[in-house]
């Protein structure tokens, strides 16, 4: 019969030849576990083992030489979406997975042609951003509004 350990640990990996796996590590209290931790992750990128983050796109970045953001001046850099359809953004435009939207300093995004909104312009709010803010919050919206500013808007009333 196997005990449970009181402490564990699991990583989510990608093996030096590219498979996922679940690592677990278990210990017999969490401050020994949080210790032997940080030889353990030294010992995984020794081996050529990386994390596999779920939440990981864009995987794959391509800085577009010569090409710069119309917003801000920045990099464009070709990205890849779980789907494996391409995009460009602009370098200073980072995503954070957990709060769910941009966390840099700018918020272009090209999505392609077939994204291309009623309007015309490829970064204005989709019709269901702009539904639900003059549904839900009508003082919020405003004309032009792009899909990361309708993002924002609908985020930070969300979290209240």
């Amino acid at each position: 019969m196997h005990n449970e350990a009181p402490a564990s640990v699991s990583y989510s990996l990608l093996s030096p030849a590219g498979f996922p796996l679940i690592f677990t590590v278990r210990g017999e209290n969490h401050g020994d576990l949080l210790q032997e931790m940080e030889g353990i992750e030294v010992a995984l990128g020794d081996m050529g083992y990386t994390p596999d983050s779920k939440k990981g796109y864009p995987k794959k970045e391509k800085i577009l030489t010569g090409e710069t953001c119309p917003k801000c001046s920045g990099n464009l850099v070709e990205a890849t979406k779980k789907d494996g359809s391409k995009f460009e953004k602009c370098e200073n435009n980072v995503w954070d997975f957990n709060l769910k939207k941009n966390v840099g300093t700018c918020d272009y995004v090209n999505w392609g042609e077939s994204t291309t909104m009623p309007d015309g312009n490829m970064n204005s709010a989709t019709q269901k951003q702009k539904d639900l803010i003059q549904s839900k919050w009508p003082h919020l919206w405003e004309e032009g509004m792009s899909k990361a500013q309708a993002g924002d808007v609908i985020s930070s009333q969300m979290n209240k």
